[in-house]
């Protein structure tokens, strides 16, 4: 019986990925392309990224803009716009201590019953916060004044001393909502005995007065206001009781 031979298939050898890539780019057949994982960096897809997110903001800030007089405002059942918040002036005002035309001008639209409104002021509230802290940084220094002065006046931060803008309507028969100027008072005791008032057209005070005075104190109050205590010093005189 003849001898049979047994042929064994050799097995190729399997190479990595690290050596088939010099062999591909030999070959005939066109390489693989590389897929990029999503963690890979790359600067350039970023720039055109960077271009549309700032197309799209400018298109959102031409939408604002389109969207500021409630035209294209989408609304729910029951809401309706009632108008468009006016923002304060960016200039125009003064260094702490002072009073700007901007306050004035603010308080002499309240003269306007269309203005002195409450639908109007809430509109109008950025320009009254900033109107109002202007108001508190010159009661702030007024009030370091009277200390230099006076030293019984006690050192109160504004907000205790200012008055506030709403009127007391109950029991008047005019029912506009808000006074015409801005105000506050100081004291030895508290909170009466020097006012101060602004209000446009000339109309702005400041004055002293003792609050209840007691009998011996309102007779040398009376004696030292006297108008012939100040004559020869003053040309014309008003002596209000």
């Amino acid at each position: 019986m003849p001898a049979t031979r047994k042929v064994v298939p050799r097995k190729r050898a399997q190479l990595s990925n690290e050596d088939s890539e010099p062999e591909s780019l030999h070959s005939d057949t066109p390489p693989k392309k590389r897929i990029r994982s999503s963690n890979s960096k790359s600067s350039s897809p970023s720039k055109p990224k960077l271009k549309r997110n700032k197309r799209k903001a400018k298109e959102d800030d031409v939408k604002d803009e389109d969207d500021v007089d409630g035209s294209n405002v989408d609304l729910k059942e029951g809401q309706q716009v009632v108008g468009r918040v006016v923002q304060a002036p960016k200039t125009g005002w003064v260094p702490c201590g002072q009073v700007s035309q901007n306050t004035l001008d603010f308080l002499a639209k309240f003269k306007d019953p269309a203005c002195n409104d409450r639908e109007w002021f809430k509109l109008h509230d950025p320009v009254y916060r900033r109107v109002e802290k202007e108001f508190k940084a010159f009661i702030e220094a007024f009030t370091d004044m009277l200390t230099d002065v006076d030293s019984e006046i006690p050192l109160l931060p504004p907000k205790d001393v200012t008055h506030r803008i709403y009127r007391d309507v109950r029991f008047s028969n005019n029912k506009t909502p808000y006074k015409k100027g801005l105000s506050a008072s100081f004291s030895r005791s508290g909170r009466k005995g020097i006012f101060v008032f602004f209000k446009p057209g000339d109309k702005s005070v400041i004055a002293a007065g003792a609050w209840c005075p007691g009998k011996n104190e309102l007779l040398t109050l009376r004696y030292v206001s006297s108008p012939l205590c100040f004559r020869g010093s003053f040309h014309t005189f008003h002596y209000l009781t």
